[in-house]
């Protein structure tokens, strides 16, 4: 009977073992696909595309921030144009259950992605910033992919906790999600490890020292990361599993 027991004891422990193994396999990496731009590569590059893209998390802080409030826009024949709201106050506030996330990570390969979206806790999925969208940036190929179009999908918990009556920025702890993006890819025009911030703007295509609603992204503080209509379309689709742990819920 104790051999029984003991045998049983260790097949729970093994199996606990595994499960745990099993769970964290996968965190801080991506499978990210975007076979269109293996064609754009050198050989010695395409080589690199295969490479496993995890999250390197010592240049990767957090997982993304979480702002309250919505974004609008809309896309016509010659750019792009919305507005940002955001809702500022104190540390608590009206319960809301909607968000712009801005995630930016960071891969061991170099490339960048960063990428802002809309979150409602109450849905499954949320679509790209039309002002921001996303861009891909550096790497093994030191180009840029940048689009406006595309979906961010969860489930249940996987952006982390977010306290929904918090009106100030929070930290997320966890970013699983799957993505579909659509962009163009303009060759050599970024180089590895310039990471993408945002700006101030009032025409979508430089900087601006003045405070206002509209933003973009830049690597430069002086012009904004163009979308190149004539460049090649890149779809990236996969999955993002990236976890923070040394974030402290707000």
């Amino acid at each position: 009977m104790n051999k029984l027991f003991i045998l049983l004891l260790t097949f729970a422990i093994l199996s606990c073992n595994n499960n745990i193994s099993l769970k964290s396999k996968d965190e801080n990496k991506t499978k990210l696909a975007f076979p269109e731009i293996l064609a754009l590569l050198t050989p010695n590059d395409a080589v690199a595309y295969f490479y496993t893209r995890d999250i390197d998390k010592s240049l990767t802080t957090n997982c993304g921030v979480a702002t309250p409030g919505t974004t609008t826009g809309t896309t016509g024949a010659t750019g792009t144009t919305g507005t940002t709201t955001t809702t500022t106050g104190g540390a608590t506030g009206t319960a809301t259950s909607k968000r712009i996330v801005l995630s930016q990570l960071v891969f061991k390969t170099g490339e960048t992605l960063t990428m802002k979206f809309q979150y409602d806790s109450t849905q499954y999925q949320g679509s790209l910033d039309q002002q921001q969208g996303f861009t891909l940036t550096g790497g093994i190929f030191g180009a840029t992919v940048k689009g406006t179009q595309g979906t961010v999908k969860w489930t249940g918990q996987s952006l982390g906790y977010i306290d929904e009556t918090n009106n100030a920025a929070q930290s997320l702890t966890f970013l699983i999600v799957t993505v579909s993006l659509r962009g163009t890819y303009t060759p050599g025009s970024s180089s590895s490890g310039t990471t993408p911030v945002e700006c101030n703007t009032t025409d979508g295509i430089n900087c601006t020292s003045s405070i206002s609603t509209t933003k973009c992204f830049t690597q430069d503080y002086v012009k904004c990361v163009a979308n190149n209509t004539g460049g090649t379309p890149i779809t990236i689709s996969g999955s993002i599993n990236c976890n923070a742990a040394n974030v402290i819920p707000q």
